[in-house]
């Protein structure tokens, strides 16, 4: 078996034993707002690429293709690298693969996103590589290639398969059940590798993730061992793999008769939990001793499926391979009087179901509560009905005055009115109670009482009643700002994993896309390159702006001001991200952000609560922003507003405010209590007529899943930076430009004074000059008097005193004819924004 030493600084034997000889391999260098890459057939000249790349403390991780490429794209860069790839040079894709050559396994430590492991941390994930492989290689696996990734452990096995569908299912259900039976709260399997086109750390070059630090060291990547044979494995060993755990087909079945849940029967009959996590939808147990068997330790587990339909079993070859084992479980543990409740539960739910048919109600009659009480027959008995068929699944809130209900995805508020559709089912369920009555007056008297409770008056009776049962504050509801809710399941954007809907996140918004991590976004990167004018800088600075958005936080407090003269894309882009963000973006009139000569409510403030992109229409063009409900929708404090007819609530804000203008907008504070918050983003691109596509919106919502990931590769770019976002140097520039313009009293001084110790100036004199100065130059609003001197003394004038009954400021002077005609040669005193534009 080959080690470490026979490949350690040999570049070129690493490519040779990844690629095989001859082939087209891509290497692809990230790095701090740039991408490197080339294609080579040439290892050794690659393997000299890889050195320069390894040396710059930029790149953060150096990868290469980990399947076998199309040969073809050897011309796109021959045997060369071009650094920082441009929105229009392509990488390899999925469908540039022609067959797939390694199944990857990928075991990263937990962590904090952006930083390197732990000696610990990577310790433990190297200690789960060797529990995978031993495992595979009890389940018929050879001996794969072992390598350290720098932070983790890599396992790679050798497959040779098409790139094809079948293929793609294969390798994706083989991590799916790795990671299910090892990931762990220590480290992880990753699930996600599953893509042709994945690339993979190329061994010997150095893993940097956030800073170099003696408790976080960046590490280089090594090659372990390698097998001195390196056997295939075959697709029906992928197969046999995939079948270790069920597929989750049990949980489509429908199961009656169970109360059973399965984290409690397992803690009452003392079989210790390893770990829990989610799995098809339901929850997967793994074991700390294997019950079937005193050969083992590891291997059982026990899943319960959403329906409630459990599977038990063991991954030991010796121990069942997986095989359904519950009911011998339950026999093992179980005594006779469990054994006997259990076999009546099913009878009853069997003569449940038989009076459900009966009732032929098209099955909307629900099953009885089982609860071992008798309601009353009155109103809050009903309540107290309603809330034990469906209290997991609505929740009401009085500060709204509205009920919510979980459709599966979120909890929705009930505008329908289907609260009273809840309640006839609850009415018509008492007709079950009857049925399983005591005796017969019991019987007689819910058989009256199911049909009493069906009017109109007995269920909005049986709805009010309820309400104090299941309570929510507004604070409750989207109170994790990590999470971003997707059509298709949850994403945790603190670690960037996905997985299912849950009841308990309270999460109220939803996203108008399918979270696919493979989808591309080609014609919203062309339209971004259009738009922005082929500026890589500004293109970055701005995905990290929309990946900013996506966060439930606003720490930076900023608010984005789009500024632009027509035809240049900013409201088409504007509106693409926002029917993306869905749920989670609003509208607000642009007059709730200016200053108003009489205050009014502005309830359309409440509608911030929860949103994380706010788009505001350009206003009135004068108009003046106002700078204190500016900092209290972006300053992250507790807030009291109210809706139209609702009452007072209190949230923080973390919307950020995308507004759009054709107008400067008029902020009339110097402070930086205003100006740290606000980002002039110049769209100075105008689009040419012949180019202007007026179905642009539809074509790049057909690459909405493409988009999301764009989003979140901005959203890593801003963890990778510190958790910090750094303006572009079109925004730095715009905004400092505005700045200027808007400080009416600075630009006077910068254009005609000079400040200098000994010199003084007559404040009546000054104050005519100035006046005279802002009519000339078209200022609306001329400072007060105040507004001046406070401006004067921040930049140390002092009072002069008084001479021959004349007030005057010391410390400051006109500016003389040379040093006039010089700032004139010069351009003026600061370039105007149009000067970006």
């Amino acid at each position: 078996m080959a080690g470490p030493a026979d490949y350690s600084g040999n570049v070129a034997s690493v490519i040779e034993l990844l690629a095989g000889p001859g082939q087209v391999v891509e290497i692809r260098a990230l790095a701090e707002n740039a991408t490197h890459s080339g294609y080579f057939t040439d290892y050794a000249a690659l393997a000299q690429f890889a050195g320069a790349l390894d040396a710059d403390p930029a790149v953060h991780g150096i990868y290469v293709t980990l399947n076998r490429v199309n040969p073809s794209l050897l011309s796109r860069r021959a045997n060369r690298i071009k650094m920082r790839l441009t929105r229009t040079d392509s990488t390899t894709a999925d469908a540039e693969i022609i067959r797939r050559r390694w199944f990857p396994v990928d075991i990263d430590p937990v962590r904090p996103s952006g930083v390197s492991s732990t000696d610990a941390e990577h310790e433990a994930a190297l200690a789960m590589a060797g529990r995978v492989a031993d495992w595979l290689g009890a389940l018929g696996f050879p001996e794969p290639v072992r390598a350290d990734s720098g932070n983790g452990a890599h396992l790679m096995y050798r497959i040779d398969l098409p790139n094809d569908p079948a293929s793609l299912a294969l390798v994706k259900r083989g991590l799916a059940v790795l990671d299910a039976i090892f990931s762990d709260g220590t480290a992880t399997v990753d699930a996600a590798n599953s893509n042709a086109g994945r690339i993979w750390k190329l061994y010997g070059t150095v893993a940097r993730k956030g800073d170099n630090t003696k408790e976080r060291p960046h590490r280089r990547s090594r090659i372990l061992s390698v097998p001195d044979r390196l056997d295939t494995v075959s697709g029906a060993l992928l197969e046999k793999l995939g079948s270790a755990l069920p597929s989750g087909e049990e949980q489509a079945r429908p199961v009656s008769g169970t109360s059973i849940e399965l984290g409690r029967w397992l803690a009452g009959h003392g079989i210790k939990v390893r770990s829990e996590k989610p799995f098809c939808g339901g929850t997967l147990y793994t074991l700390a001793q294997c019950p079937f068997s005193s050969a083992h330790k590891d291997g059982a587990y026990a899943i319960q499926f959403a329906n409630g339909a459990i599977h038990a079993g063991c991954h030991h070859a010796t121990c069942g391979s997986g095989k359904q084992r519950w009911q011998e479980l339950r026999e093992q543990c179980e005594t006779k009087e469990e054994r006997q409740k259990h076999r009546e539960e099913r009878l009853l739910a069997g003569k449940r179901d038989r009076v459900r048919a009966k009732a032929g109600d098209g099955g909307t009659v629900p099953l009885a509560p089982e609860y071992p009480r008798e309601f009353a027959l009155t109103d809050a008995g009903n309540a107290e009905r309603l809330i034990a068929l469906h209290g997991d699944s609505v929740r009401y809130c009085a500060s709204f005055g509205a009920w919510y209900l979980w459709n599966g995805k979120c909890w929705e508020r009930d505008a329908a009115g289907r609260m009273l559709i809840i309640a006839t089912t609850v009415a018509r369920s008492i007709h079950c109670e009857a049925a399983e009555a005591p005796t017969a007056d019991r019987s007689r008297a819910l058989s009256r009482w199911a049909i009493l409770s069906e009017s109109l008056h007995a269920r909005k009776a049986m709805i009010d009643s309820a309400a104090p049962h299941c309570p929510v504050l507004p604070g409750e509801f989207d109170a994790r700002p990590d999470l971003f809710n997707c059509r298709n399941g949850t994403l945790e954007l603190s670690t960037m994993s996905f997985r299912e809907h849950r009841r308990e996140d309270m999460l109220t918004r939803m996203a108008a896309v399918d979270y696919d991590c493979t989808a591309a976004c080609p014609r919203w990167l062309e339209h971004l390159d259009l738009i922005f004018g082929s500026d890589a800088d500004y293109l970055a600075g701005f995905q990290s702006m929309c990946g900013y958005t996506l966060l439930g936080t606003n720490p930076q407090q900023i608010m984005f001001i789009l500024y632009g003269r027509g035809r240049n894309g900013k409201s088409k882009t504007i509106e693409v991200l926002a029917r993306i963000f869905a749920d989670y973006a609003v509208n607000i009139a642009s007059d709730s952000l200016m200053a108003k000569r009489f205050e009014t409510t502005r309830s359309d403030l409440a509608r911030l609560a929860g949103a994380r992109f706010a788009t505001a229409a350009e206003g009135a063009e004068g108009a003046r922003m106002d700078e204190s409900i500016i900092k209290q929708i972006t300053g992250e404090y507790a807030i009291t507003v109210r809706k139209l007819y609702e009452n007072e609530f209190e949230f923080t804000p973390v919307a950020k405010i995308w507004m759009t203008t054709n107008h400067e907008p008029v902020i009339p504070g110097t402070d930086d209590g205003i100006w740290r918050r606000l980002w002039m983003v110049p769209f100075s691109v105008q689009i040419p007529e012949e180019k202007c596509d007026p179905d642009i919106a539809a074509k790049l919502l057909a690459e909405s899943a493409g988009i999301l990931n764009w989003c979140l590769a901005g959203l890593e770019r801003y963890y990778a930076n510190g958790h910090r976002l750094v303006q572009p140097r079109k925004v730095s520039q715009a905004t400092v430009n505005l700045r200027t313009v808007s400080d009416t009293v600075g630009l006077f001084l910068g254009t005609e004074c000079t400040f200098e110790a000994g010199a003084s100036l007559s404040r009546s004199a000054f104050r005519e000059m100035f006046e005279k100065w802002c009519a000339e130059e078209g200022v609306r609003r001329v400072p007060s008097g105040k507004r001046v001197a406070d401006a004067l003394r921040e930049r140390n004038v002092r009072d002069g005193g008084k001479s021959h009954g004349e007030r005057f400021w010391s410390g400051i002077r006109w500016k003389n004819g040379d040093e006039l005609t010089e700032l004139e040669k010069a351009g003026g005193f600061q370039d105007v924004l149009s000067g970006v534009l």
